[in-house]
């Protein structure tokens, strides 16, 4: 950031996205995966309500989210604590980010 004129500021980092679902598979559960996140904590959002929180950084985690997906637009937010970044100082979201169905639990 320095090499850019841009001063750095450990704070909370926000990061939002909107989609479009057309149809929410019936009778199947619905999770978010995040490939990686730096920083830690970090929460996760789905249309405004707080899915979960996750304590750990720079590892795969996911959240269900079957009954919060809905049809039509969606937004899905990533609130990432920048003061607790790792020795890279990358901070963010750094891989990706799928939403999945899978069949229900046995």
């Amino acid at each position: 950031l320095v090499e850019q004129g841009v001063e750095e500021v450990l704070t909370w980092l926000w990061y939002r996205t909107e989609f479009e679902v057309k149809d929410v598979p019936a009778g199947r559960r619905l999770f978010v995966w995040v490939a990686e996140v730096d920083g830690k904590p970090t929460r996760v959002y789905l249309n405004g309500e707080l899915v979960g929180q996750i304590r750990a950084s720079r590892r795969p985690f996911e959240m269900e989210i079957t009954g919060k997906l809905r049809k039509g637009r969606n937004v899905l937010a990533m609130q990432i604590d920048h003061h607790n970044i790792s020795e890279l100082a990358l901070g963010g979201i750094i891989k990706p980010v799928l939403i999945y169905s899978a069949p229900p639990a046995q």
